[in-house]
């Protein structure tokens, strides 16, 4: 009970391994999970390119600090951005 009232209260997040089973007893997709699962895209795609913060901002068109709120899950794209990540991400993105 402990665990749950610390997710619905924002303290700590559902272990990932939980989600399926997560989402599949809510019947839907918590916020939650797409914060995060933007977050640790984001952060893994530029580990893996080796590219700085201040460089992939600057590929999609923030600042480097919105970046890491994106990263740390403080703070979500724009309708706009999420579009711009999605290209990025999936390596369709035009520069």
């Amino acid at each position: 009970m402990a665990t749950i009232y610390k997710w619905e209260y924002h303290i700590e997040n559902p272990h990932p391994r939980r989600f399926a089973e997560i989402v599949k007893f809510l019947g839907y997709e918590p916020d939650v999970f797409v914060r995060r699962y933007w977050g640790e895209k984001i952060l893994a795609y530029r580990r893996l390119h080796r590219i700085s913060q201040r460089e992939f901002a600057l590929m999609v068109g923030v600042h480097k600090t919105t970046l890491r709120q994106w990263e740390k899950n403080e703070r979500r794209p724009s309708k706009e951005f999420f579009e711009k990540l999605s290209l990025v991400l999936d390596g369709t993105f035009p520069g």
